[in-house]
């Protein structure tokens, strides 16, 4: 498994690590995110059954747009849409019920992202090494857990220059979008190797 000389393997892989985490990220902290800028624990629940509400209709019209536009642009709008969140959403979030909103937006791109990205990384490796490339993809989605900890030392550091407990968690979370950013750079980057190599 020569991942390396391939680089649209290569870029995919760096790809899913950063937006994996990310992801990672906010279904790990989205709770404690919550408590920390004063939403009660009802919000929360609400916030919560409205993302898994919104993530199987959602993986099934993304699969159905990514038959239309493509499977990486799919994945694309779907991490933009965590691009978004965790950036305006942190920073200006102001009420429970833009936690809810943001909430059903998290799951209709979760739902996709994880759908379409199993499928398109299924087309790019040679069906008879699938195994072993797959074990590879599964190592990765386990080892995408910096996150939390990004968002933790931040938020500390941000206490410790004089920034308010619900300030430092706003700036914390917002740092995720890095993540988003750097996957969505890394996906295109993995679709212009695929087409110079085809």
């Amino acid at each position: 498994m020569a991942i390396i000389k391939r680089k649209e393997l290569f870029f995919f892989f760096a790809a899913y690590w950063f937006y994996y985490d990310g992801i990672n990220t906010f279904i790990r902290m989205a709770v404690d995110f919550g408590l920390s800028i004063g939403f009660g624990p009802e919000s929360l629940m609400a916030a919560l059954v409205v993302s898994q509400l919104t993530a199987f209709p959602a993986s099934l019209l993304f699969g159905y747009l990514s038959t239309k536009i493509g499977a990486v642009r799919m994945i694309s709008a779907g991490v933009a849409v965590y691009l978004f969140i965790s950036v305006v959403g942190s920073l200006f979030m102001r009420t429970e019920a833009h936690f809810i909103v943001l909430a059903a937006l998290t799951g209709l791109a979760q739902g996709g992202i994880q759908a379409l990205s199993r499928s398109y990384f299924g087309k790019l490796i040679p069906p008879e090494e699938s195994t072993e490339y797959f074990g590879f993809y599964n190592v990765v989605s386990r080892f995408a857990v910096i996150g939390p900890a990004v968002v933790g030392t931040v938020a500390m550091a941000a206490r410790g220059v004089g920034a308010g407990e619900t300030a430092a968690s706003r700036i914390g979370m917002s740092l995720v979008g890095l993540f988003f950013a750097a996957g969505l750079i890394l996906l295109r980057q993995s679709q212009k190797a695929r087409q110079s190599a085809s």
